[in-house]
């Protein structure tokens, strides 16, 4: 017996670390769980499906804009932080880089909405511009340094209290239909606070020294992290053109629909991200992969068990989430099968193909998985099989599938399982 305690111990010294960075996640992740659960029902209630689904059509295209400000440093910035963590010269260096490049991407993307939104045609176009504010996330925001030195207490903290404030302010704010700019707005106002606290913490708080970096080092840091914002656009079409098709095929009703999937979902989805999350600065340094093996295994157990529990009480969640929303619980349960993938698809990316820095094959990946996406948005629309929500998270199933045997089979082949 005091062997096994001893081991417990060993193990609990051995992934500290681990432990506390999974914990704060968590946390942090549980309440990112209950704002939507909170929220979704009031504004789907005082908004409307057709209102609501507006809402998420322009979170959905200004989320393209924080894609881009992130410009994949949210990987590249936290690995580089974790690998040379001890030399403070280099963190000053690498975060002064990566903050002045974020400026000038954040002046750039505001440009190209403003252009867009100047020669498009489109309805409540004002909704566009509050829903770049939260863009500031982006901008502001260093959770990437953060992640990188394993100090997730502070993204938790901040992120609790910014995230408490909008519900609030949702509920004082938002009372009736033409209430519903302010979704968007207060979306902002939070990540504009807790933008502000980070950077306040990490130059005070963490001693970092703003410097000016040459030109050649603002390249080499924009040159390095290209590969993964080029990754990151080509994949989030997959990820994120769903609602736009379903936005123009089929309706903003059907945008709500999907939407409530996508939250539903994300409920399995999150614990699986917090774990990779956790473990990635530790696995940049050891490259240890008998570890990322068992993750995989016990993440896809857990996975499989709460899609269990939860298509057995899908319909009550539903009723509670959205009573009046129709249609909604056969794609919600195709959806469903999505976690059980990614489960498996994730890790190997995020904690085996980029650990190794196989940038390449990542994008070559992401590339060729966005290309058969639309092949077969292309086919189903020829064939006249888009006409329901359902073929969109089929489409998605078998899209996430694909993804997952380009990754498993470049994992495989370069011995890395």
């Amino acid at each position: 017996m005091q062997k096994e305690i001893k081991k417990v111990k060993e193990l609990g010294v051995k992934y500290k670390n681990i432990i506390s960075n999974f914990s704060y996640l968590s946390l942090l992740q549980f309440f990112n769980l209950l704002v939507p659960l909170i929220t979704y029902p009031y504004l789907i209630r005082v908004l409307g499906a057709e209102l609501y689904g507006v809402v998420i059509f322009a979170q959905t295209v200004t989320s393209y804009c924080s894609i881009f400000i992130s410009f994949g440093f949210d990987i590249s910035g936290a690995q580089g932080v974790a690998v040379h963590r001890a030399d403070k010269r280099l963190i000053s260096e690498i975060v002064s880089s990566i903050l002045i490049i974020k400026i000038f991407l954040w002046l750039i993307a505001l440009a190209g909405l403003l252009t867009f939104l100047y020669f498009a045609d489109i309805e409540h176009e004002i909704i566009y511009l509050y829903s770049f504010t939260i863009c500031f996330n982006e901008l502001l925001f260093p959770q990437w340094y953060f992640q990188g030195i394993e100090k997730l207490r502070y993204v938790t903290l901040i992120n609790l209290c910014t995230r408490s404030l909008f519900v609030l302010l949702i509920f004082v704010f938002v009372r009736e239909q033409e209430d519903f700019l302010y979704v968007p707005l207060l979306n902002g106002v939070g990540a504009f606070i807790g933008g502000l606290w980070g950077e306040y913490i990490l130059f005070f708080g963490e001693r970092i020294k703003f410097e000016l970096p040459s030109f050649s080092k603002l390249k080499m840091y924009f040159k390095e992290s290209s590969t993964l914002f080029a990754s990151n656009i080509i994949i989030s079409v997959k990820d994120r053109f769903n609602v736009f098709f379903i936005g123009i095929f089929l309706g903003m009703h059907d945008v709500a629909v999907y939407d409530l999937g996508v939250k539903i979902m994300t409920l399995i989805m999150k614990p699986i991200e917090i774990i990779n999350a956790s473990i990635y600065p530790q696995i940049s340094r050891t490259k240890d992969m008998n570890f990322v093996k068992k993750i995989i295994k016990y993440t896809f157990l857990g996975c499989f068990i709460l899609i269990v529990v939860l298509n057995v009480f899908l319909n009550p969640i539903i009723s509670l989430l959205a009573d009046n929303l129709e249609g909604a619980t056969t794609p919600i349960r195709i959806l469903l099968i999505c976690p059980l993938i990614l489960a498996v698809s994730l890790p190997l990316a995020r904690n085996c193909l980029t650990i190794f820095k196989k940038y390449n094959l990542l994008l070559l990946g992401m590339t060729l998985t966005t290309a058969f996406y639309l092949l077969l948005i292309g086919i189903c629309y020829y064939l006249d099989m888009i006409s329901s929500v359902t073929a969109f998270a089929i489409i998605a199933v078998v899209v996430y599938i694909f993804e997952f045997l380009y990754r498993y089979y470049m994992c495989k082949t370069r011995s890395y399982l």
